[in-house]
């Protein structure tokens, strides 16, 4: 038996905190939900002193176990940020020189319907009881991907002398990012492992699917601008054959204009592959494209779609909501609304409401505002939260579509532009001539 300290909401709304006594994490939140409770917060407390007898407010018996819970009246505040055990993710990993180099290219050599087809299985097994070295013995036998069963057999083999699973991922954080191996450590803290690995491939799952929607829908705007490429170049292989004898110009055609056109082509390629992924120049880019008119707002609301992704699977995956909140701004892909919502954690910490921290930030629509209010005040503060992370991965699905359509319009209408300068620059020399001509006789 352990001592858990919890942070919950009543049924009338009010926060509770206090203690009780159970078996395991997943236990604990169980009897906090039976007796009405929303759950906030539920840890391994820092003192695992017995607690006396006499002491013992009353015993919560569930499934056949038993807890010992303190009084639930009480409102004071959370316990302070250092009591509670870090979970791995919570930390930055030290990464290799290789697996930095793969995750700046965005390679990690696994995808991610090889992660969620292993963490379904590996779910099925866990559920099942089968020991998780011979689990995971199993599944890298089964696995077709190199590295990823080079891991999985590691993981096996630490597994079978008593390390966590989710400290051999955390090695590897080119395959396995913070949240998946938070979900993992939540999972193995709690005594639910098989939930959190069932929740990490639902995650993976929709990740997947949400960029292969993407890359369905960029179709068309790629096909755009393929048929534009075309079409230039064509024009200015047409304008550079014939154009000295017909008037025709173009400022690629112009040789002069290369002296300028040159090193800006070169530089824009390097700020497009390299330079906005440097330290020092990627926040203030993700800022600019977030001020953007038109696309700034799209772009707000996909990273703020990926936020509620993230945050909703860690926090159905079991893992506290302050550390949820900044691995889901880790995850939202934007360095400028990852800042602004990181701070709403420490706001949690210091005993703020869900609201109330989301407020401060100055990023969460009304819409969720209005509804994680609603569910602090009904007690349903879990659904709620649930229903936000749902709301914006709808919102995802929208937002990309939106960047599609404006991306394949701006890219036709830069097609235009050009063909319409070339076409106005024709006639334009071509009259002039006639001008010339006419002056002449």
């Amino acid at each position: 038996m352990a001592i858990f300290e919890y942070r919950a909401i009543d049924t009338s709304g009010k926060r509770v905190t206090g203690t009780l006594v159970g078996p395991n994490l997943s236990e604990a939140a169980q009897n906090l939900q039976s007796r009405g409770l929303t759950v906030e917060h539920v840890a391994v407390a820092a003192t695992q002193d017995p607690v006396p007898i006499g002491h013992r407010a009353g015993t919560v018996g569930a499934g056949g176990g038993a807890a010992v819970m303190a009084p639930v009246g009480t409102t004071t505040r959370p316990p302070a940020t250092g009591s509670n055990p870090t979970p791995p993710a919570a930390t930055a990993p030290v990464r290799t020189a290789s697996a930095a180099m793969q995750t700046r290219l965005g390679y990690s050599g696994v995808t991610l319907a090889e992660l969620m087809f292993f963490f379904r299985q590996f779910a099925s097994m866990a559920h099942a009881g089968v020991p998780y070295a011979q689990s995971l013995g199993t599944l890298a036998n089964q696995t077709r991907n190199g590295k990823l069963r080079r891991i999985v057999l590691e993981a096996a083999d630490r597994a079978q002398k008593g390390e966590p699973i989710s400290e051999t991922f955390r090695l590897y954080p080119e395959v396995f990012n913070p949240l998946i191996v938070s979900l993992l450590h939540a999972g193995e803290q709690g005594g639910f492992v098989d939930q959190s690995a069932r929740e990490i491939a639902d995650y993976c799952q929709r990740e997947d699917e949400l960029r292969r929607n993407f890359r369905r829908m960029m179709i068309y705007p790629k096909l755009l601008v393929g048929a534009s490429m075309f079409i230039i170049l064509g024009a200015n292989a047409i304008i550079a054959s014939v154009g000295g004898t017909n008037g025709l110009s173009s400022p690629l055609t112009t040789a002069s204009n290369w002296v300028f056109l040159g090193p800006i082509l070169v530089v824009s390629l390097w700020f497009a592959w390299f330079g906005v992924r440097m330290p020092s120049i990627q926040p203030l880019w993700d800022r600019f494209k977030i001020s953007v008119p038109v696309l700034g707002p799209i772009l707000h609301k996909m990273a703020m779609a990926y936020f509620g992704r993230a945050f909703g699977a860690l926090f159905r995956g079991g893992v506290l909501i302050p550390p949820a909140v900044r691995m889901g701004a880790d995850a939202c892909g934007n360095l400028y609304v990852a800042d602004r919502i990181r701070p709403a954690a420490d706001e949690l910490e210091h005993g703020s409401g869900v609201t109330e921290a989301f407020a401060k930030t100055g990023v969460f629509s009304q819409v969720v505002l209005d509804m994680t209010h609603t569910g602090e005040t009904s007690g349903q503060l879990s659904q709620m939260l649930d229903e936000v992370s749902k709301y914006y991965e709808a919102e995802a699905q929208a937002q990309q579509y939106r960047l599609v359509t404006v991306t394949g319009t701006l890219v036709g209408l830069g097609v235009m532009i050009y063909i319409g300068y070339v076409i106005i620059s024709f006639w334009g020399g071509y009259f002039q001539g006639v001008m010339n001509a006419a002056d002449n006789l």
